[in-house]
């Protein structure tokens, strides 16, 4: 788990998503701009771990739906151990 306060982590999230907002739409001085006061305010090895445990819980919620869609036969190679 990450060792970032929730708050902070969603200012991280939402101000990243804002950063890559604005490159997409070219608008590559306020994506510089919001990054530079991510890296500031919170540093690299911060904002790192929260992308993490963000990619973390986005692969788990996949492999959830996967689940629940084919079992764990189909996803694993392996019997169902309900069966």
């Amino acid at each position: 788990m990450s060792d970032t306060a929730a708050n902070d982590e969603r200012v991280i999230l939402e101000q990243t998503r804002a950063a890559q907002v604005a490159h997409a739409a070219g608008d590559h001085d306020t994506a510089h701009a919001l990054h530079a006061g991510l890296v500031t305010r919170y540093g690299l090895t911060a904002i790192a771990d929260v992308m993490h445990q963000r990619d973390i819980r986005e692969r788990l919620g996949i492999e959830v739906e996967l689940l629940r869609t084919f079992g764990p036969t189909a996803l694993y190679g392996r019997a169902d151990p309900a069966s």
